[in-house]
């Protein structure tokens, strides 16, 4: 018979002690930082982190010891708003139905150091004047495909909001969706939503009480087509521009207002081949700060430009929105030849936006609210020139 066999176990107390105290002190570090990473940013970066406030309470004081543990682990203190973590805590969110987000950015230093100071002489040692209660602040900021793209002006960026798939390099390739005729109208301008106006020229701050509609058509979009039609009569294509607008007084119904508008032009013009739905972008930060979308070109500043496409992903008829979206993507590459930076992205939509009348019709967003109307003029008119050369071609 076979003894039975035993294991013999050695308990070494001092290691058990040892790896114990490292356990704790890891599980400790790792609350500290979730504690402080959790609250630290409710306070202000100003506010002393090795000095108790009057009436302190129990999470303040946890608060307050947590910050001054990391900022003595790290050598600096990561709240400043002059590091690049708490420059990268806030996003922008682009309100277009697009979806899309960019963090904000400026330039800093690597790691801020309080002992450092004189190293860091160029940068602001105040936080700037706070706005009055009514003002927000307007940012400007590049959104071109050439930024988000990161410097490539040999790619085109397709925002797709659809389950259709896309292949851009056959869309270059493929034949002009439009030739333009000899006889009559050949272009059409809408403004869907004509009463969308702009920031004053210059202007660093808005109110918020003050809406961002006009329906003065020298003030709203209804002025930037007026400006993209002079470009193409200039050019020879002979446009009819509709000045109507389309969202005043009532905004609901707009669509079906200016496709009313679109069906009777055409009737009336049989040869018009593009119609142009021109509007106005909003982008918005979270704490309501606007932002223009701008670039500057030949030494001006630019509202920068996308182009919207619609399909039938919605349920209405568009049988040709692959024409559409064609003639998009080549004039995306067109534009983007002249002036790398002025085009942001295709956006390709599930809604129709009345783009089934023509195999040339598109929105293009001119710019933001945030922008000026002579940006939004100054690069409407470089984009409609480019326009031009491509249905001249």
């Amino acid at each position: 018979m076979a003894k039975k066999g035993y294991r013999t176990i050695i308990i070494d107390g001092k290691g058990l002690i040892k790896k114990f105290w490292l356990f704790a002190l890891g599980i400790t570090i790792a609350a500290l930082i979730a504690v402080f990473i959790k609250l630290s940013f409710s306070l202000p970066a100003s506010a002393p982190v090795d000095e108790p406030t009057d009436g302190e309470g129990i999470l303040a004081s946890v608060k307050r010891i947590s910050q001054k543990a990391l900022n003595t682990f790290v050598t600096f203190d990561v709240r400043d708003l002059r590091t690049v973590f708490a420059e990268q805590m806030p996003v922008v969110a682009e309100v277009n139905g697009g979806g899309i987000a960019a963090m904000s950015g400026s330039s800093s230093v690597a790691a801020y150091s309080k002992k450092k100071e004189s190293e860091a002489a160029t940068l602001p040692t105040q936080p700037p004047e706070p706005l009055p209660e009514n003002l927000r602040p307007i940012s400007r900021l590049d959104l071109g495909q050439k930024t988000k793209l990161g410097g490539s002006t040999s790619k085109i960026l397709l925002g797709n909001q659809t389950s259709f798939s896309v292949n851009i390099d056959e869309k270059l390739s493929a034949p002009r969706p439009v030739n333009l005729g000899s006889d009559g109208a050949q272009i059409l301008i809408v403004h869907t939503h004509s009463t969308e106006s702009y920031s004053p020229d210059g202007a660093d701050s808005y109110d918020i009480n003050i809406g961002d509609r006009n329906t003065d058509t020298s003030k709203n979009v209804v002025a930037v087509g007026d400006a993209v039609t002079e470009i193409f009569e200039k050019r020879g294509i002979k446009t009819i521009h509709d000045r109507t607008l389309h969202d005043y007084p009532s905004y609901n119904g707009s669509y079906a207002s200016s496709l009313q508008s679109i069906e009777s032009i055409i009737s009336e013009n049989p040869s018009i081949k593009v119609v142009l739905d021109i509007h106005r972008d909003a982008i918005v930060y979270s704490d309501e700060t606007k932002a223009a979308a701008v670039t500057e070109i030949n030494g001006e500043r630019c509202a920068q430009l996308m182009f919207v496409v619609g399909t039938n992903e919605g349920g209405l008829y568009h049988p040709n929105w692959g024409d559409n979206l064609t003639f998009a993507i080549q004039l995306q590459n067109k534009i983007s030849e002249k002036y790398p930076t002025l085009m942001r992205y295709v956006n390709l939509r599930k809604e129709r936006f009345n783009q089934h009348m023509t195999s040339g019709s598109l929105i293009i967003e001119v710019g933001t609210s945030g922008n000026s109307l002579e940006e939004a003029i100054r690069g409407a008119s470089l984009g409609a020139d480019v326009i031009a050369d491509y249905l001249l071609g």
